[in-house]
C-alpha cells in the first residue's frame, strides 16, 4: 500500500516518512487506498477497526442484516477516483449506513477531532460520519440544506454549528469537540468556519457491545453513510480520507494540512473534472460483463455458462479493447483463461458472447478485466462460482424429500437450486392494530412470495397471548382473541399453508411473561395455547397439520414436560431444534433424537419428528475467498469453545471453518435422518456467513456439498445407521424410492475403514462435493475407504455391506483397587500378514502397560493384553481409546472403551517447607496444576446452541481455572486457584451471605473419618465461601464457613487480580478438637465449585468433576484425597 499521495497528515513529514502514524493521539486513520474489495484498512495504532464496506454480491443479494428490511438490493458502497490522480475514494451506499465495524466510540481524553477529505454531491440533508445520531448521544458530521453541519448530543440539547458548502468540490473538513473549554469547532479548507461554546456536557455514543462478546458483530460506534433508522437522510458523497484524534489540531496544523493535501485546479476546473468523472461513471454502469444471476452462481458441472460482454459507444474508451478472463479454483490455480476483443467507436459499441465451463464440482472464481488500448484497466468484476451435480428442477423433486429450508436466511432461488427448497419454514405473526384487528400486509407479501416460487409452506405463528384468561371483553390479547386470530389466519392462508407450527421455541424464555420461567409451568401454559390453536386449525382446515413442541436445545425434557401436561392430543408433528457441534460423537453419545422417540412411545404418541432448525455457520470470506482454517483459528484465538476435540466459535449458532461447516452440515442431516427425523430444516443456508445473520448471496463449499447430498436424499425412502466400531466414525445407508442402496461414510479422524462388499469388483460413488470416485473390492470382498469429516458416498452397495472391525477392547468395565486388566483384539481380514501399531489416548491420572506392536496373520485375531493403573483418576466414567495404525503410520481404525472408576483416591503432595500466603503461583512450581476449562466441567449454564442470548458459559475465556492442592503440618491444607474470568462481579457487602449468586469460590470439605462418611451432612462437613479480591496486590479475602461459629476449621484466604481474572490462595487447618489430623496417610473428601456472574446472577457454575449441584445436600460424590509425601523432583 502506498500513502505518498495522501498528505492531510503529512505536511510536516519529509522524505516519505510515515512517523506520523505513531502519533499517540491518532486513534483511527483510513486512507481508502485499496481501490477494490469490501474492506478499508485502519492504519493507526494497533490497526483495530478496519471498515467493512457493505454492498451486494454479484448476484444482487445484500450482505448484511441492516438491509434485510429494504425491498430489493441496496446501492452498495463503491470505489471511486480520489481527489488526486491515481488515488481512490469511497462512495458510501444508500439508503442506510454501509461502512461499518470501526469499533470506535469515543476518545479517552474526551476531546475528539474528525479530519476528512470529502466531496458532497448534493445540497440535501444527511450524515457523512457519525455515531449515535447526536440527538440522545453521539455526534454527526454531515450536511444540512446546503451547509456542512457538526452536531453533538449534550446534557442540555443537541448543539450544531454550520458552514456553507458547494456540491461537487473536494473539501478538507476538521470537526472538533474541545472537552476542556466545551467548544464545538468546524474548519473548512484550512479556515475556522464556525465555533460555539456551551455550558452543557457532551454525551458520548452509547457503547453497543455485542451480546455474543464478538466485536466483529458490533455495528455501533463510528459509521459512514446514511442513518440506520430510516431511508430518509442519506446523501451522496465521496470520502477520500478520514482520521480521528484524541486531541485538537492547532489552526496552523489545519492550515498546513489543507495546503499540502488540496486538489489541483481551480473551482471551475474541479467542477469540469467532476462532470467528466460522472459521465465516465455513468458509462461504466452501462458496461456489461455478466453471467446469469438467477441461480446465485451455482451451475451444473460441465455445463456451458454464458458470459456477455457489452461496451456502448462512447468518447472515452475507443479502439480495440481487450477483455481478459480467468477461472481459478479454490487453491488459486488457473483452470482456464482467454482473451476477447471488442472494437469500440464513438458512435458504435460492441457486444461479445462466449461460454466457460467448470470441469469438476467445487468452488471457482471467474475474473474478467476490461482494458483500453494502452493496457490501462477500465473495469473489472469477479464472480464466485459453484459447480454442482445436476439436480432435477423443483417441480420434479419428490414431495417426500426430507430437505427443507428456512425463510430467514434463504429468501431467493438458492435453496431450491441446491435441492433444499420444496418446503420452507417461516416465523411470522400479523401486527395487532386493535383488539381483534390485524395488519396482514407483511405476511401476505412473504406468503405470496414463497408460494409464487412453487414452494410448500410451514407457517410458525409466534404470537402468544399475554394472558390465558378468556374474558371476551378484555382489551388485553388473551386466549379468546388468540383463537380469533388463529381463525382469521387459517381462513386467510388455508390454500397456501400446509403446516401450522405453534410458537417458536416456547422453552427458550422468549415468552416468559406468558408461559412462565420453568419447564413445568411453561408446559402447562403452552399446552393451553397449543390446544386452542389445534382446535381452530382442525375446524377450519381438517387436512392441515399442526406442528408442536418446537423446542430449542433442551428439547428432550421440554417434550417430556409437554406430554406430562397433556399436550399429546394437540399436535400431529414434533419439531425439535437440534443445534449441535461435532455431530458424529454428539449424536452417538447423547442420542437425543432417539430419546424424543422414546418419550413419544412412552405416552403412546405416534408422530413424525422433524428437525425444524439447525445450522452450522461459516465465517465471512476474506478478500472474496473463503477463510482458511489457519486464519479462522488465528482470528478467533482465545474465544473458541471445544467439544470432543473440535474447536468452534459460539455465535448465533456454531461457527467453524468453511470446509468443516460443509462437512458438519452433511453429517447432521444424515445422522438426524438415520436416528428418526423425517425432515430437516436448514437455518444457516449455503450463503449464510458469520457475522451476518442473513444470506451473503455467494456460492460456498457448503452449497456445493448440499447439492451433492440432495442428489442422494431427494429420492430417499429410508435412512439407517451402519454400525461402526468407533463412536468417532459414522456410516449410514440410504435406500431410495426405486430400491437403490447408497452408503455415506465419514469420521472425526482420517482412517482407512474396511467394509464387507461381496459380489462386486468395484464400487462407484462420489466425494462430498459430487465428484466421481471408485473403490476397488479385493478378492476377499473387502473394500478400503479412506475417509474423514467430509462424507464419501458409495453407490449401489450390496446386501451385507458392513464395517469389518479390526480392533475391539475386551475388559470387565470396572476399575477396582486402581487396576483394570484387559486385551485389545486385533483382526486381519487381508490375505497377508499385517503389522499393527497401537497408539492410546488415556484419561488423565492413569498409566498403561501394553505392547505397542503386534503381528497378525491373514484371517487371524491376536489379543494384546494391557494393564491400566490409576494414579490420580477421578471417580466416574472415563474413555480409553486405541488407535490402530499400519506399518506406514496410516490410521486404520479407532476403538473406544468406557470404564468406570469406583474408588480412586488422589494424593495431595506435601510442601517441604511452609509457603507464604501471598497469592503467588511461583511458590507452587513443584505442585502440578489440574486444569478445568472444558464444557464437560460446566454444571450449570452449559452452552445452548441456537439460543445465544440465554445466560450460559461461552468458553474458557468466560470462566475457567486451574487448581493446585498441597499440605503442610504447620499450614494445613493449601489451595491455589488461578481463575480466568472476563467479567469480575463479586457479591456486594450487603449481599455477601448470598455470595454463591456472584463470582465466588465454593469449597466443600468432608473431614469425617472414612468409616463415618455418608451421603448426608453431619459434623465435619462444611461449605466454605470465598470472595475474589478486586485489588492488584494480594489482600485478605472474605471467606467464611456456612456452619458459622461451629466450624471445625481455621480458614484463611487471600487473593488478587490478574490480567485475565484473579487468584485465590488459602489455608484450611483443623482446630484442636477436629477429627481430622495433618499427617501423611490422612484422608479428606473435597469438591470445588466456581460461581460466575456477569450481568446475570450466577450465570455459570463449573466444578472439578466430582460432586455437582447437589453438593449442599449430598456428599457422596466428592473426590477422595489422601495426604501424601512431597512431590518428587
Amino acid at each position: 500500500m502506498t500513502l505518498s499521495s495522501h498528505l492531510i497528515l503529512r505536511a510536516e513529514v519529509e522524505n516519505g516518512s510515515d512517523s506520523w502514524l505513531q502519533d499517540p493521539a491518532l486513534v483511527r486513520y483510513y486512507p481508502f487506498e485499496a481501490g477494490s474489495g469490501g474492506r478499508a484498512e485502519q492504519l493507526a495504532g494497533d490497526g483495530v477497526g478496519s471498515l467493512m464496506l457493505v454492498g451486494n454480491s454479484p448476484y444482487g443479494e445484500p450482505e448484511d442484516i441492516y438491509v434485510q428490511k429494504w425491498k430489493g438490493p441496496i446501492v452498495g458502497t463503491e470505489w471511486r477516483p480520489g481527489r488526486k490522480p491515481g488515488t481512490f475514494s469511497i462512495r458510501p451506499g444508500e439508503p442506510r449506513e454501509s461502512v461499518i465495524h470501526s469499533l470506535f466510540y469515543e476518545t479517552d481524553s474526551g476531546t475528539m477531532t474528525l479530519e476528512a477529505w470529502l466531496r458532497p454531491e448534493s445540497k440535501g440533508t444527511g450524515p457523512y460520519v457519525w455515531a449515535g445520531g447526536a440527538f440522545h448521544s453521539g455526534y454527526v458530521l454531515g450536511q444540512s440544506s446546503g451547509n456542512f453541519s457538526w452536531r453533538i448530543a449534550t446534557t442540555d440539547e443537541p448543539k450544531t454549528v454550520y458552514a456553507p458548502m458547494q456540491p461537487n468540490l473536494w473539501y478538507h473538513l476538521v470537526a472538533s469537540w474541545d472537552a476542556e473549554h466545551q467548544k464545538l469547532l468546524l474548519y473548512v479548507n484550512g479556515e475556522l468556519a464556525a465555533e460555539e461554546k456551551m455550558e452543557a456536557d457532551f454525551i458520548p455514543p452509547e457503547f453497543v457491545a455485542d451480546r455474543f462478546n464478538a466485536p466483529e458483530r458490533d455495528k455501533g460506534g463510528l459509521r459512514i453513510g446514511g442513518f440506520q433508522s430510516s431511508q430518509v437522510g442519506a446523501v451522496p458523497f465521496n470520502l477520500d480520507e478520514l482520521a480521528v484524534y484524541s486531541r485538537l489540531l492547532s489552526p496552523e496544523e489545519v492550515r498546513e494540512r489543507y495546503e499540502a493535501g488540496k486538489p489541483q485546479g481551480s473551482v471551475e476546473e474541479q467542477l469540469a473534472a467532476f462532470e467528466v468523472e460522472q459521465a465516465k461513471q455513468a458509462l461504466l454502469e452501462e458496461i456489461q460483463m455478466e453471467i446469469p444471476a438467477d441461480t446465485y452462481g451455482y451451475f451444473p458441472r460441465g455445463s456451458e455458462i454464458p458470459v456477455t460482454l457489452a461496451v456502448p459507444a462512447n468518447p472515452f474508451w475507443t479502439g480495440s479493447l481487450e477483455a481478459s478472463w480467468r477461472i481459478e479454483d479454490l487453491m488459486g490455480n488457473t483452470v482456464s483463461e482467454g482473451q476477447r476483443e471488442l472494437s469500440i467507436r464513438e458512435d458504435e459499441g460492441a457486444t461479445d458472447d462466449f461460454m466457460v465451463t467448470l470441469p469438476e464440482c467445487g468452488l471457482y472464481f471467474l475474473q474478467i478485466v476490461l482494458n483500453d488500448e494502452t493496457g490501462e484497466e477500465i473495469d473489472s468484476v469477479e464472480y464466485p462460482l459453484g459447480a454442482i451435480v445436476e439436480l432435477p428442477p423443483l417441480e420434479e423433486q419428490p414431495e417426500s424429500s426430507p430437505l427443507a429450508s428456512h425463510e430467514i436466511v434463504t429468501r431467493g432461488p438458492e435453496a431450491p437450486v441446491l435441492g433444499f427448497g420444496a418446503l420452507e419454514r417461516i416465523i411470522r405473526g400479523p401486527r395487532r392494530v386493535a383488539p381483534g384487528e390485524y395488519d396482514f400486509s407483511s405476511m401476505d407479501e412473504i406468503v405470496g412470495e414463497i408460494r409464487g416460487r412453487g414452494l410448500d409452506l410451514m407457517l410458525c405463528i409466534n404470537s402468544v397471548p399475554k394472558t390465558l384468561d378468556e374474558d371476551p371483553d378484555s382489551e388485553v390479547f388473551n386466549l379468546v382473541e388468540y383463537k380469533d386470530l388463529m381463525t382469521q389466519l387459517v381462513r386467510r392462508y388455508k390454500d397456501d399453508v400446509q403446516y401450522w407450527e405453534i410458537v417458536n421455541e416456547p422453552n427458550s424464555g422468549h415468552h416468559g411473561k406468558t408461559l412462565g420461567t420453568n419447564n413445568q409451568d411453561r408446559a402447562q401454559k403452552y399446552v393451553a395455547v397449543l390446544k386452542a390453536a389445534y382446535e381452530v386449525v382442525k375446524r377450519e382446515d381438517p387436512e392441515a397439520q399442526v406442528v408442536g413442541i418446537s423446542g430449542c436445545p433442551g428439547f428432550v425434557p421440554w417434550l417430556d414436560a409437554v406430554m406430562a401436561a397433556g399436550g399429546g392430543p394437540y399436535f400431529d408433528i414434533v419439531t425439535i431444534h437440534n443445534y449441535r457441534t461435532s455431530p458424529i460423537q454428539n449424536s452417538a453419545r447423547k442420542q437425543e433424537v432417539l430419546k424424543v422417540r422414546e418419550i413419544l412411545n412412552q405416552y403412546g404418541k405416534d408422530a413424525p419428528i422433524w428437525n425444524g432448525e439447525f445450522g452450522i455457520k461459516q465465517p465471512a470470506p476474506v478478500d472474496g475467498r473463503p477463510m482458511t482454517d489457519e486464519d479462522f483459528y488465528e482470528t478467533y484465538e482465545g474465544r473458541l469453545n471445544s467439544t470432543y476435540g473440535h474447536q468452534f466459535l459460539s455465535g448465533f449458532m456454531p461457527v467453524v471453518p468453511p470446509e468443516v461447516s460443509a462437512a458438519w452440515t452433511v453429517q447432521t442431516i444424515l445422522l438426524d435422518l438415520a436416528d428418526g427425523c423425517e425432515r430437516v430444516f436448514q437455518l444457516a443456508g449455503a450463503g449464510n456467513v458469520y457475522p451476518f445473520p442473513v444470506g451473503y448471496g455467494r456460492p460456498s463449499e457448503k452449497g456445493v456439498a448440499m447439492a451433492a447430498l440432495a442428489e442422494v436424499l431427494l429420492p430417499m425412502a429410508s435412512v439407517e445407521r451402519i454400525p461402526t466400531a468407533s463412536i468417532r466414525d459414522a456410516a449410514v445407508l440410504v435406500t431410495t424410492l426405486d430400491g437403490r442402496r447408497i452408503a455415506a461414510v465419514f469420521s472425526d479422524d482420517e482412517p482407512e475403514l474396511m467394509f464387507r462388499a461381496k459380489g462386486v469388483k468395484v464400487l462407484k460413488g462420489m466425494d462430498i462435493q459430487g465428484n466421481p470416485k471408485e473403490w476397488p473390492v479385493d478378492d476377499e470382498g473387502v473394500v478400503h475407504i479412506e475417509t474423514g469429516m467430509s462424507a464419501q458416498y458409495i453407490f449401489d452397495v450390496p446386501e451385507g455391506f458392513a464395517q469389518i472391525p479390526i480392533a475391539e477392547v475386551l475388559a470387565d468395565g470396572v476399575m477396582e483397587a486402581g487396576r483394570l486388566d484387559g486385551v485389545v483384539a486385533l483382526y486381519n481380514p487381508g490375505e497377508k500378514e499385517k503389522v499393527y501399531r497401537l497408539d492410546v489416548e488415556l484419561p488423565g491420572g492413569v498409566s498403561l502397560e501394553c505392547e505397542e506392536e503386534a503381528r497378525v496373520s491373514a484371517g487371524e485375531t491376536v489379543e494384546v493384553p494391557f494393564i491400566l493403573t490409576a494414579e490420580q483418576l477421578k471417580r466416574g466414567i472415563h474413555e480409553l481409546s486405541f488407535d490402530v495404525l499400519d506399518a506406514k503410520g496410516r490410521l486404520l481404525a479407532k476403538t473406544q472403551y468406557m470404564l468406570t472408576a469406583t474408588d480412586a483416591t488422589i494424593t495431595i503432595p506435601a510442601f517441604r517447607v511452609p509457603v507464604p500466603l501471598v497469592a503467588d503461583p511461583a511458590n507452587w512450581k513443584d505442585v502440578p496444576a489440574v486444569v478445568v476449562n472444558q464444557v464437560d466441567y460446566v454444571l450449570s449454564g452449559k452452552p445452548v446452541p441456537g439460543v445465544p442470548w440465554a445466560p450460559q458459559w461461552k468458553g474458557e475465556w468466560d470462566l475457567s481455572f486451574q487448581y493446585r492442592l498441597a499440605w503442610n503440618e504447620e499450614e494445613g491444607l493449601c489451595l491455589l486457584l488461578e481463575v480466568r474470568d472476563d467479567q469480575l462481579r463479586p457479591a456486594p457487602e450487603e449481599d455477601v451471605k448470598r455470595a454463591f449468586l456472584y463470582d465466588n469460590l465454593e469449597l466443600f470439605v468432608d473431614i469425617r473419618p472414612p468409616s463415618m462418611r455418608r451421603s448426608g451432612y453431619s459434623s465435619g462437613v462444611e461449605q466454605i465461601m470465598v470472595q475474589p479480591v478486586v485489588e492488584e496486590s494480594a489482600g485478605e479475602a472474605t471467606a467464611f464457613s456456612m456452619v458459622g461459629d461451629s466450624s471445625a476449621l481455621e480458614i484463611r484466604f487471600v487473593g488478587r487480580l490478574t490480567e485475565e481474572g484473579y487468584i485465590v490462595e488459602g489455608r484450611i487447618k483443623p482446630k484442636e478438637d477436629s477429627p481430622w489430623t495433618l499427617e501423611e496417610g490422612s484422608t479428606i473428601a473435597l469438591d470445588i465449585l466456581m460461581d460466575d456472574a456477569d450481568k446475570d446472577l450466577r450465570k455459570t457454575i463449573m466444578g472439578i468433576g466430582y460432586g455437582g449441584l447437589e453438593n449442599a445436600k449430598n456428599t457422596s460424590n466428592w473426590g477422595w484425597f489422601e495426604l501424601g509425601p512431597p512431590p518428587s523432583r
